[in-house]
């Protein structure tokens, strides 16, 4: 299923969906909505961990109070 990012902006990326999920979780436990993925190379080859990056967007309009907390959360 595709993901739809227009009106999001990437905010970062992960090694894993585990750690792009639990900075979504954080970021929404603060009331910033998150979507991860999508993970397009794990869809295309079945695997649970690829060399592609799994990226985290946000709403544009919530980027930078995102930013900051993954910052202080020490997620980027």
């Amino acid at each position: 299923m595709a993901v739809d990012t227009s009106g999001w902006q990437l905010i970062a990326t992960f090694p894993d969906t585990v750690q792009a999920s639990i900075a979504a979780g954080m970021l929404e436990d603060h009331g910033v909505p998150a979507i991860v993925g999508p993970d397009r190379m794990a869809t295309i080859y079945m695997a649970g961990t690829t060399w592609a990056q799994i990226p985290l967007h946000v709403p544009a309009g919530h980027a930078a109070k995102a930013r900051r907390l993954l910052e202080q959360h020490g997620d980027i």
